[in-house]
């Protein structure tokens, strides 16, 4: 039971574990570059798709690729590592924005139901790449 509740790889990476009075965990639970990497190293995950900003087109707010659970990588300079990730929660409107499309929530800055591409919120919109990856 304990196993479908945590899903454990001390070897890779992927624990999270309370000792004692404090958690310990491996950095895939809080390095973006390294979640993904877990993902997608390994038969883990799937790459759904890789999109950059196009022109004065932008991004599209609906993303037919996404379902709820995918999670978002965001390549801020397109270096190559992975700076954040948000999980796509489905279809919905992202208040702030004031557009309906894909949205995803996120912890960073605490985005509740924010268009997936994040590109009202992100200055280097411009820049990043977003890759998209299907846990297993």
């Amino acid at each position: 039971m304990r196993e479908e509740l945590w899903p454990f790889d001390k070897q890779n990476g992927w624990y999270c574990e309370k000792v004692l009075w404090w958690w310990n965990w491996g950095t895939a639970w809080s390095v973006a570059d390294d979640l993904y990497r877990y993902l997608s190293n390994s038969a883990r995950g799937t790459i759904l798709g890789r999109w950059k900003y196009e022109g004065q087109i932008g991004f599209n707010d609906y993303n037919d690729v996404l379902q709820p659970g995918d999670i978002l990588f965001y390549d801020w300079n397109s270096d190559g590592r992975f700076d954040h990730a948000g999980v796509s929660v489905g279809l919905g409107y992202d208040s702030t924005y004031g557009r309906t499309g894909n949205v995803q929530d996120q912890h960073t800055y605490d985005r509740f139901h924010a268009i997936w591409h994040l590109s009202p919120y992100n200055q280097k919109r411009t820049t990043t790449t977003i890759v998209a990856i299907r846990p297993k």
